[in-house]
């Protein structure tokens, strides 16, 4: 295939207000062959190469087998790529984004099902007894390319489109450009153009022109920092001016219990210990047990403050230290801070000293505890973002560094609810050295008289099936289908910025609703009016003034400070301030809370200390809130039992991977009873007023070395 950053032929030149006109911005993924240039206002359209690269990596394949002298077996053709990738489009639903990770596997299979044959003549060490497969494939020609592509596209209502062209992709794109702006491609998502000519290889390239695909896809391409840029520029220069204006139009202005090890945790680590053994009784490892006076460690954890502090308080509260002799009586926690380092810009220096006294101390064991191993998973010479950020690939620059991997009195230990995250082909972690949480499913719970399970992912899903009165995982479809509208009415703007200002916009309708403007109830949906009104109600119904949080997931941190700004405004209107607090969670910065509900926590938790406040949100156990949880991923943040609703209406589902979709979802997690029926969980919906119920706070424990994703109480509710 030729480069794609070669261009043939006249320019295209791209319409004057493209965007105005036609309410989204086109992303043109090049496809085969040469791509022309483009000028004019090309800040209306996106193009991309992952499609070239996509199909330039699928025809490697085929070099995979050359080393059992397979030459013969030829690569997945140009046109048959480009005729299964309009497959795959017409195939897609009117609400789905097109994945190359789908195509990418689409080409495997019809690579491997074309020369199934020859691929397991040359494969070593494999019977030869194997059913008959069917013969090669016909070839598709150049010739027949656009008849196939158009007959394929012929059945799906008009959302594939498919302009065949004679000389060069240049008239195509000009084609096209003229019908969306003459109102021809309302109805189609995708533009397919083909140049097949007979005596050339064919030139490809595929624009999605569907409002939502283009949107989520163009979204979907800006890293972090250009995201929070972005969404940052719209707020800051005003763009957002005109939602809020539209909106306005629409309607107007518990006890806290100390750390405890439970029964599985230290089965875990009574595993750990006996493996360590192993592995230095064995003669493939340099680890001398025998030769260690005594222990030290490091904690290493994510750059938030919260998780940072959460560590250093179970860490002082657990006694290790001065179980292994490392610290003495009377314990400060300027002392403990020497133990544990937030993995930021600033942990070198920390990181440096623990090096220095590991290779000062060759009589002791120093054990490098890396938690929340799945948090920044960059290497610094693979690293998809510009280098000149030093915060990308810090984990890998210390963790992986050479004095690490090559000191012979240093055991890292990654801990981490999602290992799959670290089980890639080229882990350096040998499946041998895994240790698993045990598992529920072979009465792990009865082995180690463990009176507690986690409710989790799997029972959430489960809530959902027929039978339960009522689903903790639930969808909001009045809120998605604004979310669509306001999409189209204003394209300019970043979907985040949409759906933020959509869901402030429902909690203080709500808070309205619920102080007795009842015709406010028509500018909200019923799962937040449930939301608020049990909030601000929790606290009335228990005799101490006890009450639940909800937790609003904002990942964009100038978002959640606007958010945070407005309906703090409401409520301040509303006179409802000593009724809930609102508190903005941001992982660069500890916790605050108002005067009045620190006075309430010190006395429900039996605080003397005049300037105590709560620096980790299990702290706020019992406290009527609404936590704004910002930032880009979660990062090890536990949360109080008194959780009951956790609100992931912000989370753009549709661009996370595995671990993160279950990062979000895991915010709900807890343990539960063994004996406690989930039937009987999903129908409590009033808040516990007692206070030995409201003094266990116990989902901190799922950051332990485990395979199980999440856990959770089921009282709890994902929007």
């Amino acid at each position: 295939m030729s480069s794609p950053v070669v261009a043939s032929g006249e320019p295209v030149s791209v319409p004057e207000n493209l965007l105005k006109i036609y309410k989204a911005k086109p992303v043109l993924f090049k496809g085969h062959g040469n791509f022309p240039y483009l000028c004019g206002n090309l800040n209306d359209v996106i193009v991309s190469p992952l499609l070239y690269t996509c199909y330039k990596n699928s025809q490697s394949l085929s070099r995979a087998y050359e080393q059992y002298g397979a030459s013969t077996i030829q690569p997945i053709s140009d046109e048959m790529q480009l005729l299964l990738t309009v497959y795959y489009l017409v195939q897609l639903a009117s609400d789905q984004v097109p994945l190359i990770e789908d195509l990418e596997q689409i080409f495997m299979r019809s690579w491997r099902e074309s020369h199934l044959s020859e691929i397991r003549q040359y494969q070593q060490a494999i019977p030869q007894a194997f059913p008959q497969v069917p013969g090669p494939i016909a070839p598709v020609t150049s010739a027949q390319l656009p008849w196939l592509a158009g007959l394929a596209a012929s059945s799906c209502n008009d959302s594939v489109h498919i302009i065949e062209c004679s000389y060069s992709l240049a008239e195509g794109l000009s084609e096209m450009f003229k019908m969306l702006i003459e109102g021809k491609l309302v109805k189609t998502n995708y533009v397919v153009i083909i140049c097949a000519c007979r005596n050339r290889t064919i030139d490809s390239c595929i624009a999605v022109t569907g409002k939502y695909q283009a949107r989520i896809l163009s979204e979907s391409m800006l890293t972090p920092t250009e995201y929070q840029k972005e969404v940052s520029y719209e707020l800051v220069t005003g763009k957002v001016d005109a939602l809020g204006a539209f909106f306005s139009t629409l309607c107007p202005d518990y006890n806290f219990e100390r750390h405890q090890i439970r029964p599985f945790q230290l089965a875990v680590a009574q595993k750990l210990l006996s493996h360590v053994c192993s592995i230095a009784d064995s003669s493939t490892q340099n680890l001398d047990l025998g030769s260690f006076e005594k222990v030290d460690f490091l904690i290493c954890v994510p750059p938030s403050e919260v998780t940072y502090q959460q560590t250093l308080f179970h860490l002082w509260h657990s006694g290790v230290l001065l179980e292994l002799g490392l610290e003495k009586e009377h314990l400060t926690k300027q002392r403990v801070e020497q133990y544990v380092v937030k993995l930021d810009t600033e942990a070198q220096n920390k990181f440096k000293t623990f090096l220095q006294n590991s290779m000062q101390n060759p009589h002791t064991l120093f054990v490098l505890i890396h938690d929340h191993a799945h948090w920044d998973l960059v290497s610094t010479v693979h690293s998809l973002y510009p280098q000149s950020d030093p915060a990308v690939g810090l984990v890998d620059r210390l963790l992986n560094c050479r004095e690490v991997k090559e000191s012979p009195n240093i055991v890292t230990l990654h801990v981490t609810s999602f290992p799959y995250a670290l089980q890639t082909q080229h882990t350096r972690i040998s499946p041998y050295n895994e240790i698993h949480w045990p598992s529920l499913y072979n009465n792990g719970a009865d082995l180690y008289h463990e009176s507690k399970k986690y409710y989790g992912l799997s029972e959430f899903v489960e809530s959902t099936l027929s039978g339960h009165s009522l689903p903790l995982l639930r969808y909001d479809s009045s809120f998605e289908a604004m979310v669509m509208a306001l999409g189209k009415r204003f394209p300019r703007l970043h979907s985040a910025v949409i759906r933020t200002f959509v869901l402030v916009q429902h909690y203080s309708a709500a808070m309205m609703a619920v102080c007795g403007l009842s015709q406010m109830k028509n500018y909200t949906t019923v799962e937040t009016l449930e939301i608020t009104q049990n909030l601000i109600n929790s606290s009335r119904q228990c005799p101490s003034g006890h009450g639940l949080m909800v937790v609003l997931r904002i990942p964009c941190i100038p978002l959640a400070a606007v958010a945070y700004e407005r309906l703090s405004h409401v409520r301040e209107r509303l006179a409802l301030e000593d009724h809930f607090e609102i508190i903005l969670g941001n992982p660069n910065s500890g916790i605050t809370v108002g005067k009045h509900f620190v006075e309430q926590l010190k006395i429900w938790q039996k605080i003397e200390d005049a300037e105590w406040s709560p620096q980790t949100y299990l702290e706020l156990e019992g406290l009527p809130c609404i936590l704004i949880f910002s930032g880009m991923d979660p990062q090890g943040e536990s949360l109080p039992r008194s959780l009951r609703y956790c609100d992931l209406r912000l989370i753009n589902s549709s661009c996370l991977v595995r671990t993160a979709l279950e990062q979000e979802l895991g915010l709900a997690a807890y343990f539960v009873s063994s004996e406690t029926s989930t039937e009987k969980l999903v129908s409590n919906d009033v808040l516990e007023s007692d206070p030995e119920k409201l003094s266990s706070t116990d989902n901190e424990d799922e950051e332990t070395v485990t395979e199980d994703t999440t856990s959770s109480s089921g009282e709890n509710h994902i929007n």
